[in-house]
C-alpha cells in the first residue's frame, strides 16, 4: 500500500516559501536569544594626571612595604590575580577597567615581577636581565643581540 501524493507547481512554491520563512524566523530568534554584549571598558577615557612622584624613601616604604593580612582583603572580589609581574598587572588592569573588583597578591615586597629594579651600594640593578639565556658563542640569540 503505497501512498502517492501529487503536488502542483503552486503548492510546491508555497511549501518552499514557508520553509524559507521558517528558517529565517529560526535564525532571527536564535540571534536575539544570545546574551547581551557587554560594553567596551576602553571606550571611555578614564586616564588621570599622574600624582607627584614621591622621592622620600621612608614615605614610599610606608605604602609599598605593607605586609599581607587576611583582614585587609575586601569581602566581595570578582578576581584574585596571583603574581604582580607584567602579565598579572596587565590582567588585573583590564579586569579593573571593565568594572571588576580585583585583588593582586605578590610574595615579594615590591610589585613588578621581573620588571622592577633595586639599588645596592648606590648601584641600580635590573633583576630581569638574568632571564636572558643562551648567549654563548655562536648561538642565534647572541648573534641577534650583537
Amino acid at each position: 500500500s503505497t501512498l502517492l501524493v501529487t503536488i502542483t507547481r503552486e503548492e510546491e512554491m508555497w511549501l518552499s516559501a514557508g520553509l524559507v520563512l521558517l528558517l529565517l524566523l529560526y535564525f532571527m530568534f536564535r540571534r536575539f536569544r544570545r546574551a547581551p554584549v557587554s560594553p567596551n571598558p576602553f571606550a571611555t577615557d578614564t586616564s588621570r594626571t599622574p600624582a607627584p612622584l614621591v622621592c622620600d624613601q621612608e614615605a614610599r616604604k610606608l605604602v609599598l612595604h605593607k605586609g599581607f593580612s587576611a583582614n585587609k582583603v575586601p569581602g566581595h572580589l570578582d578576581a584574585i590575580v596571583i603574581g604582580s609581574g607584567i602579565g598579572g598587572l596587565t590582567a588585573a588592569a583590564i579586569l579593573a577597567k571593565s568594572g571588576k573588583r580585583v585583588l593582586v597578591l605578590e610574595q615579594h615586597d615590591q610589585a613588578g615581577g621581573c620588571c622592577h629594579t633595586f639599588i645596592k651600594k648606590g648601584f641600580e640593578f635590573d633583576i630581569g636581565i638574568h632571564y636572558v639565556g643562551e648567549l654563548h658563542e655562536r648561538s642565534l640569540l647572541r648573534t641577534l643581540m650583537n
